[in-house]
């Protein structure tokens, strides 16, 4: 089992689909679906998901730890301007001090043992990818499947993903501040 955390269009839903070798199911921001904690870890502990890529799981990374201790976890940091560009270019206006927090989420996920940080620069390298599926999965890159993958440009649908978080505000709200009072206990 693995957790990649990363900031928003990151590759995020390309790297989902790239490690999605059969028979591993990866996931891809599957906190959306979620609306407890419990929804988010159900999806690991009966083993429905292999991994997941998440833009928005990073602030409950001591639980995940907690509750899978033998999971694989990996960054992706990539520049807060670039993402917020990016960002821009689909109509959403993230704040920098958002992208702040977040990354600095990512920098505490990246200085656990064991945890493999890679620059979003490095998803166009096969010898980083491999070493990333090699971590996560236990498994060589097939070369094929790389050249397969690497030209794509695979996105989410952005305005079903939008429709998504504004019809579900009040659910994140509760589910952030539910993370938030476990997080407390979980300090280290």
């Amino acid at each position: 089992m693995f957790f990649i955390f990363t900031l928003p269009r990151s590759r995020s839903a390309w790297l989902s689909k790239l490690l999605s070798i059969p028979p591993a199911v990866v996931g891809h921001d599957v906190v959306v679906n979620c609306d407890t904690i419990d929804d988010f870890l159900e999806m690991f502990a009966d083993e429905t998901l292999t991994g997941t890529v998440e833009t928005g799981s990073a602030l409950g990374w001591r639980i995940i730890r907690r509750e899978f201790p033998e999971a694989k976890f990996a960054v992706v940091r990539r520049r807060k301007r670039d993402v917020q560009r990016s960002l821009r270019n689909f109509g959403i206006r993230m704040s920098m001090d958002e992208l702040w927090d977040r990354d600095e989420l990512l920098c505490e996920i990246a200085s656990q043992p064991g945890t493999l940080l890679l620059n979003y620069s490095d998803l166009d390298d096969y010898n980083y990818l491999d070493n990333l599926c090699h971590h996560c999965l236990g498994v060589q890159l097939l070369r094929d499947r790389w050249e397969h993958f690497r030209g794509q440009n695979i996105q989410i649908d952005m305005s079903a993903r939008i429709r998504v978080i504004r019809e579900k505000q009040g659910a994140f709200a509760k589910l952030r501040q539910e993370v938030g009072e476990l997080n407390k206990g979980l300090v280290q």
